[in-house]
């Protein structure tokens, strides 16, 4: 198996450990350098060591804390040399130097979190401009409807759609572009206005990804590709006709508790110019949920590195089956969470579930749920 160092998930996982663990582990750091200090002499110059992880505290725990922090570095950077079993006497003017070492670290700290406040008002700006790209999710006679998406990054690459496509006509999609942050939220961004003129056009599934396909084999010429499932609702009779584009098999759980999966009809978008695309059609009756996710949630693993599976979520379904859509995306998020003990996702977590209920129902399970909460 290949491994490969993904940054943006690493930085997510560094900036979600308590400021105070952090902060402890910083400080025995430094003690750990000035031990190393020490007994390498006098000759060595470890001021680079005692640095880091100062300034790495400055980006993720902020200024104040890590000023202090550097404080303590300059100390024990000071004194590495004059005490212990090789301690060596030090001159009047070495303490200057190690005033200006101090100081070094107080600038070093003011520029990293300078930058560390700067980059998070630019991904606070992004994730409000992709936020915005996504829909208002519709309140309608006889469809319920909820949403989720939580982006690896401030951005991510996983994109939900809910469009209008028509009299009873509803449109539904969920597609994921096969990378994470700025890049692919370029490249959904991009899926998402094409499709929306396809759905526009009133052509069929199966004719909306493979012209879909093409476009998106025509602009992108890269390594990405993307994962859709695309759908039409006739939200009337329940007539649900979809297109699964390599993207993983959505769930629909019967009131009876019946799971069916809605496997793949053709390959992913972007990679074969001429890729063929079959469209499926079921029905979905009265209180039977379509719950559509991204790898990012079968594919989150706990601190031990297991992942959470398909056959958990599909437990998780069957014990919470008929239940509102709002109430299924909080139970899966919830089942997440105490699965990873709040460890940060791998990957962009995006889920969009639809159920069918007769208008009387709906305001029966809305009315129960905010009871509820």
């Amino acid at each position: 198996m290949t491994m490969n160092f993904n940054l943006t998930l690493w930085t997510r996982r560094i900036e979600a450990i308590p400021a105070s663990r952090f902060v402890l582990g910083a400080a025995a750091s430094i003690v750990a350098i000035g031990a190393v200090d020490h007994f390498s002499g006098s000759m060595t110059l470890l001021t680079i060591f005692y640095l880091v992880p100062v300034a790495t505290a400055a980006w993720v725990v902020g200024r104040a804390t890590a000023q202090w922090l550097a404080l303590f570095a300059a100390v024990i950077w000071a004194v590495a040399d004059t005490i212990g079993p090789l301690a060596e006497p030090k001159a009047p003017l070495a303490w200057v130097n190690d005033v200006s070492i101090l100081i070094v670290f107080f600038f070093i700290n003011v520029v990293v979190s300078a930058l560390r406040e700067q980059v998070r008002r630019q991904r606070d700006l992004l994730q409000d401009v992709q936020r915005h790209l996504l829909p208002a999710i519709p309140r309608l006679a006889n469809v319920d409807i909820a949403s989720r998406w939580i982006p690896l990054w401030t951005v991510g690459g996983d994109y939900y759609d809910v469009i209008d496509a028509g009299p009873n006509q509803l449109a539904l999609c969920l597609a994921d572009v096969s990378g994470k942050g700025i890049a692919a939220a370029l490249v959904m961004s991009n899926v998402q206005a094409a499709l929306r003129a396809l759905v526009s056009s009133g052509a069929t599934p199966e004719s909306v990804l493979i012209a879909l396909n093409r476009l998106l084999h025509q602009r992108l010429r890269t390594r990405f590709f993307v994962t859709v499932f695309f759908g039409v609702l006739d939200t009337a009779s329940g007539r649900f006709t979809y297109v699964n584009a390599g993207h993983n098999a959505p769930i629909v759980t019967r009131e009876d508790g019946t799971l069916i999966a809605l496997q793949s009809t053709g390959p992913v978008v972007g990679i074969f110019a001429e890729a063929a695309y079959q469209s499926v059609t079921i029905e979905l009756a009265e209180r039977d949920r379509l719950v559509i996710y991204s790898d990012g949630v079968t594919e989150y693993e706990n601190p031990t590195g297991e992942e959470f599976g398909e056959a958990r979520l599909n437990e998780l379904l069957t014990h919470e089956g008929g239940k509102p859509a709002e109430e299924t995306c909080r139970a899966i998020v919830d089942a997440l969470h105490a699965f990873g003990g709040g460890r940060p996702y791998d990957d962009d977590v995006t889920l969009l579930v639809v159920r069918r209920a007769l208008q009387s129902s709906m305001e029966a399970d809305h009315a129960t749920a905010g009871m509820a909460s």
